[in-house]
């Protein structure tokens, strides 16, 4: 196994990154999905299909 070992602090800190990544996107995703119902998809979009 591994030889060197996690803090709680180290582990605290990881969850606290992991918790305002997960914010950050689902706010993305958010904005993202309404603008997408929002506007037409641009066309960029459209000539990759």
């Amino acid at each position: 196994m591994s030889t060197w070992s996690i803090s709680p602090s180290t582990v605290q800190s990881w969850n606290e990154e992991i918790h305002s990544l997960r914010r950050v996107m689902a706010a993305r995703s958010r904005k993202y999905l309404s603008s997408v119902l929002n506007h037409a998809p641009p066309p960029e979009t459209e000539k990759s299909r």
